[in-house]
């Protein structure tokens, strides 16, 4: 990822925590010794303070989708190394384009899950479940990640296993889209089953279950 993205990214980060904590910390008193009805002020940095966390959250995500992407063209590269695919894109082999479109795909749906994880784990406030549920977010991801990669990388080996009398990248480099439809198929089919096992992982490594095994649950609200 783009080294200037992701200074970006951990100052927006800091900045709306910032915002957050300050704003908890001037509530504080006032709710203390006065009535539990919001203020119109307070109201008003609430809704900054969210508007701030899903804009951190959505810049977050476009990062990811634009590492995603970049992921899925290098795992492409090392699965055709006999295969230029710029220059056979340029050259109109829709072949090329609906195998590399299918892996872009797979990888994007498989890390998916993770990326949710760890936007949804930016919360305004400083606390056990922030730091827990961010370090268990990018976990997640890294898992998805490793795994998206590891099972388009076999499913294509497999395929290639049980089509002993078709050499599937020569046939891809003639243009040959129903054999990339093939493999396209075969990859999207797999990404679907590898999330839901990447999901199940995540529920399993959730904030609470790493709390509660650390013995700081009782800090999570």
């Amino acid at each position: 990822m783009n080294k200037k993205l992701l200074v970006a990214l951990l100052f927006a980060v800091a900045a709306v925590l910032g915002l957050g904590h300050d704003t908890l910390a001037q509530n504080a008193p006032a709710a203390a010794g006065a009535a539990d009805q919001p203020t119109i002020l307070q109201g008003l940095k609430g809704l900054l303070v969210g508007l701030g966390v899903a804009l951190v959250s959505l810049v977050i995500s476009l990062g990811l989708a634009m590492y995603a992407i970049k992921l899925a063209i290098a795992s492409f590269d090392t699965l055709t190394k006999d295969i230029d695919e710029q220059a056979e894109l340029k050259k109109g082999n829709m072949a090329v384009g609906i195998l590399l479109a299918a892996v872009i795909y797979a990888i994007a749906n498989v890390i998916s899950s993770g990326v949710a994880g760890l936007t949804n784990a930016i919360r305004p406030e400083l606390s056990w479940t922030f730091v827990i549920s961010v370090v268990v977010g990018l976990v997640n991801l890294v898992i998805g990640i490793k795994i998206a990669t590891f099972a388009v990388s076999l499913a294509i080996k497999v395929l290639d296993k049980i089509t002993v009398d078709i050499d599937e990248m020569k046939e891809i480099q003639k243009g040959n889209a129903a054999v990339a439809v093939v493999i396209a198929g075969v990859l999207i089919a797999v990404s679907f089953i590898i999330r839901e096992g990447v999901e199940g992982i995540s529920s399993i490594l959730s904030a609470q279950n790493i709390a509660s095994v650390l013995h700081v649950d009782t800090y999570l609200k």
